[in-house]
């Protein structure tokens, strides 16, 4: 949930984040209600397969209209 109801966020740069491996268990509600936000910058070697169980990776871009 970290940017669970950002709603005037209109772009994430996380490019500059070290790659994320498969260790990744959760990125639930992670941009959920981001009503304005139009785009994201994930860098090349994310690797959320980690994530499989349905409570843990759920609705992680719900209401992102613009997206």
């Amino acid at each position: 949930s970290i940017f669970y109801y950002c709603q005037n966020l209109q772009e994430v740069d996380l490019s500059w984040i070290k790659p994320i491996t498969n260790a990744v268990t959760s990125i639930s509600y992670m941009f959920y209600h981001c009503r304005s936000l139009t785009e994201i910058n994930i860098p090349e070697g994310w690797d959320i397969t980690g994530c499989t169980a349905s409570e843990t990776c759920y609705r992680p871009f719900a209401d992102c209209y613009k997206l």
